[in-house]
């Protein structure tokens, strides 16, 4: 793993949380029993630590002297902005600062980055975009298959024809180069640096896989302590496994639409009830992972452009309730032949294919999953077959005709997703 130097921009006033911590600098403020700045330097590895400080500098600097934290820093003067903070502590410190730089806003708690950081590229410009319960007042990236940011919707736009969960997240590498290079010497990161490095097709998303939480509203803070009473988080610094919700797609999220021609399909409808599981899931930090058979693909039913846009309207449907899936594993091979239209290379028998575990090794290899702490919902003996094989810790079975109607059920459910977070 490349290591490289940190740059924390901690330059912000914090006016939604200051009616509770008056006069104190959100990087200090407390969070499950260490400050905010505590947690980044403890979750982020990096070569040398710098600092863009504006409001509250002194008691930052204070902290760093009493802690005995080996920190370089800059103060503002007036408020320049995150960009701005930024771009002068580069070029205050740019002989000894490395070529490529992990920046992070100093509002947010961190939590498992390890696993990010490692899968981030050397020399190149990196955003790194998650998933939330509000995108629509977020700013997203547009991201292609091959990781390249095309876009940036911001979230004062009133754009809401191309729906995308993909929130650009608060923490980037940035080359050194690029910065100094930049004519702004004010402004916003994601509002006004991120747009013109996008539009010379220099950024590369990486998906969070980790926790980042802006800790700018008291409910949030709250909400990170409710979190670390129930001991979602491990202790220590160190690249960890993960607890996960695993989903079948058709018959456990949506109603099952058979297989047949795309064009002969009925729009996407939720499973009732099932949205009330993600939702606990979403909540308490454990990531909602899709594993489903896509055989349609090879048959020539539709496309993977026309599977894509499926994903894309359940995320829609999702957002109107404030939920999210994580991440999405399909299988695209199917071995029967003799469909007419059908895709010759994906007509194959393959080791991704449920019941076979192809699908979990590829959720493991990005997400680092704990298969034994994790569990399955599925709706088919195949599912199951698949949640045996992967040595699942539990396999819940969704009959999507009585699932919503299944009370108990639904209570063991939550009992059991309660238990994964201890």
């Amino acid at each position: 793993m490349i290591v490289r130097d940190l740059i924390v921009i901690a330059g912000g006033q914090g006016t939604r949380i200051s009616a509770h911590f008056p006069g104190l600098p959100k990087l200090l403020l407390p969070v499950a029993g260490k400050t905010v700045f505590e947690h980044l330097i403890c979750e982020i590895p990096f070569a040398r630590l710098f600092l863009s400080l504006g409001f509250g500098s002194e008691k930052v600097v204070s902290f760093l002297d009493d802690h005995k934290i080996n920190g370089e820093y800059s103060i503002e003067s007036k408020p320049l902005g995150s960009f701005g903070g930024l771009k002068s502590t580069v070029v205050k410190f740019r002989e000894s600062l490395s070529q490529d730089i992990i920046v992070i806003l100093g509002d947010v708690f961190v939590f498992d980055l390890m696993t990010d950081i490692r899968n981030i590229h050397s020399d190149r410009n990196s955003v790194l975009y998650s998933k939330n319960d509000h995108p629509f007042d977020s700013d997203r990236v547009i991201v292609k298959a091959n990781g390249c940011v095309t876009g940036l919707i911001p979230k004062t736009s009133s754009i809401t024809s191309e729906f995308i969960n993909t929130t650009v997240s608060g923490l980037y590498v940035f080359r050194k180069k690029d910065i100094l290079e930049s004519p702004l010497s004010e402004g916003d990161i994601g509002m006004d640096f991120l747009p013109m490095l996008i539009e010379k097709g220099d950024v590369e998303a990486v998906r969070l896989t980790g926790v980042m939480k802006d800790v700018g509203s008291i409910e949030r803070l709250n909400k990170i302590d409710r979190l670390y009473s129930m001991s979602a988080f491990a202790n220590g610094a160190a690249i960890r496994t993960k607890r996960a919700a695993f989903f079948d797609l058709d018959g456990t999220i949506i109603w099952d639409r058979g297989s047949k021609m795309r064009s002969e399909l009925q729009h996407i409808e939720l499973i009732q009830g099932i949205s009330e599981v993600i939702k606990l899931c979403n909540i308490n930090l454990i990531p909602v992972i899709i594993v489903s058979n896509q055989g349609d693909l090879a048959k020539g039913f539709k496309t993977k452009a026309e599977l894509d846009e499926d994903f894309l309207q359940l995320e829609y449907i999702l957002a109107q309730s404030g939920i999210w899936v994580d991440d999405f594993f399909y299988c695209p091979h199917h071995p029967d032949k003799g469909f007419q239209g059908e895709v010759e290379e994906l007509k194959v028998i393959c080791d991704c294919r449920k019941p076979r575990v192809g699908l979990f090794d590829q959720a493991h290899k990005k997400w680092n999953i704990n298969a034994r702490k994790s569990v399955m919902f599925g709706n088919t003996p195949s599912d199951k077959a698949f949640s045996d094989n992967v040595g699942m810790g539990h396999y819940f079975s969704i009959d999507q005709e009585s699932f919503p109607y299944q009370h108990d059920y639904q209570k063991r459910i939550k009992q059991y997703l309660s238990d994964l977070t201890r």
